[in-house]
């Protein structure tokens, strides 16, 4: 993976990184998650990331994150789908956000 860092704290202000899916073989999984002063240069972080070859590359945003969308469509990555309500918005479970799935297929 890859990490942003403040130059003023040292502390992790951006993340990349990729696993291989538990329960689709031969898929990627891609992770990108920044604090919001830092979701401008997420187009680097992914950038940045060496992705193994794959048959397939998957990622997902809260629909409301329309600057991680942007930087995973820059980077390639097409809207697969919408997953209705799928993650709470708070730790009580009482108000949910759509999941947009992204992917992109092997070149």
């Amino acid at each position: 993976g890859f990490v942003f860092q403040s130059d003023l704290t040292n502390a992790v202000v951006g993340f990349a990184m990729w696993e291989w899916h538990p329960l689709w073989m031969n898929t990627c999984l891609v992770d990108l998650f920044c604090h919001p002063s830092y979701w401008n240069r997420a187009g680097e972080l992914l950038a940045t990331l060496q992705l193994p070859v794959a048959d397939r590359y998957v990622a997902f945003s809260d629909s409301n994150n329309t600057v991680k969308q942007n930087a995973l469509e820059s980077a390639g990555f097409k809207q697969a789908g919408v997953l209705k309500s799928w993650a709470a918005k708070d730790y009580l479970g009482i108000s949910f956000v759509d999941v947009v799935l992204f992917q992109q297929q092997a070149t």
